[in-house]
């Protein structure tokens, strides 16, 4: 057994890839752990922001991919982050929106496909101007297309 945080939701499906089971426990906390054993392997904490406000529903994650060496994670102040899958070490880090303008959040989990990272932004509630799905280079996370649930302005249909 393994225990989980209980300071807040746990909605996760946990990730078994290659002998190592992937976990999430809130606080954003990712933790690699012996299938066979249950020992902790590894474990990463992401650094929310100190100043980051967000109910408990939308800090909880569902969901990992994991593509070649890397762990896909999304963050809830809109990081995506591949880690190397033996040792948790950040491979990239990118930035894909503001999340404390925006107020959307990753609690959706990514998918990859092809080389490619695609992740959709949740929490679109009222007074967010739509969301989006993104596409990333799976290698250096740079995003390759960026699609907008609603049309911005500049784009067809944003007017």
């Amino acid at each position: 057994s393994w225990a989980l945080n209980s300071s807040g939701m746990t909605e996760f499906t946990p990730l078994v890839h290659d002998g190592i089971l992937f976990m999430w426990n809130y606080g954003e906390l990712v933790q690699a752990l012996d299938a066979r054993t249950g020992n902790l392997l590894w474990q990463y904490r992401y650094q929310m922001p100190a100043d980051f406000a967000r109910n408990t529903f939308y800090r909880t994650k569902r969901a990992f991919a994991i593509g070649g060496d890397k762990l896909i994670v999304p963050t809830t102040d809109m990081h995506l982050l591949a880690l190397d899958v033996k040792t948790g070490a950040v491979v990239w880090d990118v930035v894909t929106d503001d999340a404390r303008t925006s107020r959307r959040v990753y609690n959706g989990g990514p998918l990859v496909v092809n080389g490619k990272v695609i992740m959709g932004a949740s929490g679109c509630a009222p007074g967010i101007v739509g969301c989006f799905v993104t596409a990333h280079d799976l290698e250096a996370g740079k995003q390759l297309w960026r699609f907008n649930t609603i049309a911005q302005p500049g784009e067809p249909g944003g007017d």
